[in-house]
């Protein structure tokens, strides 16, 4: 099973979390993706502050795909 990193964003002046999927880069399990975040979540961190600057907090996350498509569909549905 594949593995993504997932960025949990909350936005100024919003109440509900926006998730941001990594697509880019794919993991064979939930070990290396951790390992991924732990060696570089600052360089991570940056660039979400720069692509997103009105981001007020951050989680970096690492899901399996079923949870990832469950996020997208959620997503998916709160924009309708």
């Amino acid at each position: 099973m594949s593995w993504y990193l997932v960025a949990v964003v909350m936005f100024a002046g919003s109440i509900v979390p926006d998730f941001k999927i990594n697509t880019a880069v794919k993991f064979h399990n939930e070990i290396s993706c951790m390992e991924y975040v732990d060696l570089y979540e600052e360089q991570l961190r940056g660039g979400l502050n720069r692509a997103f600057s009105t981001i007020e907090s951050s989680e970096l996350i690492c899901v399996d795909q079923k949870t990832a498509e469950r996020m997208q569909g959620e997503m998916i549905r709160r924009t309708k």
